[in-house]
């Protein structure tokens, strides 16, 4: 479950359907709606926050297009070092930070 998300997720999300899946997987916990935030920027800033780190920049992320999608990923540099470590893993493009679009939402992958 989300901790964090985006009112444009949220509002784009159909209770009926919802309550319906979460009622016959048994799992009611999965029905509540996380903390939103008006764009992806705002959303992942406060996440960042939320972990207390002394310096952001230490935070270990990864960034997938959806969770049937993991061939390829974005991931935060710190973790980026620790891949390396993994030969079956391998580097596609150089690190960069992420990128927004106006509206503060993050660019496709």
């Amino acid at each position: 479950m989300a901790d964090f998300t985006t009112r444009r997720l949220v509002e784009a999300i159909d209770p009926r359907v919802t309550s319906i899946n979460v009622l016959t997987a048994l799992s009611l916990h999965l029905a509540k709606t996380p903390m939103y935030f008006d764009t992806d920027r705002e959303a992942i800033e406060l996440a960042l926050v939320s972990a207390c780190l002394a310096d952001t920049a230490a935070a270990r992320v990864v960034r997938i297009a959806d969770t049937l999608s993991l061939e390829r990923v974005e991931v935060s540099e710190v973790y980026a070092s620790e891949l390396s470590q993994r030969p079956q893993l391998e580097p596609h493009t150089a690190s960069r930070e992420m990128t927004f679009d106006q509206c503060g939402n993050l660019l496709p992958l």
